[in-house]
C-alpha cells in the first residue's frame, strides 16, 4: 500500500497541520498573556 501523505504532497500536510494547531495554540497565548506569563514587547 502507498503512503497517502505522499499523494497529497508536504505543502498540504504542514497547512492541514497549521489549521489544526493554530487554534489551540490562539487559546494557550491568550491564557499565558492573561496570566501575566507571556509579556509582549513592543521595540519602536
Amino acid at each position: 500500500m502507498s503512503n497517502p501523505m505522499v499523494a497529497v504532497g508536504p505543502d498540504a500536510v504542514v497547512g492541514a497541520v497549521v489549521r489544526l494547531l493554530t487554534p489551540p495554540l490562539c487559546e494557550l497565548y491568550a491564557v499565558l498573556m492573561r496570566a501575566g506569563v507571556v509579556v509582549v514587547v513592543v521595540d519602536d
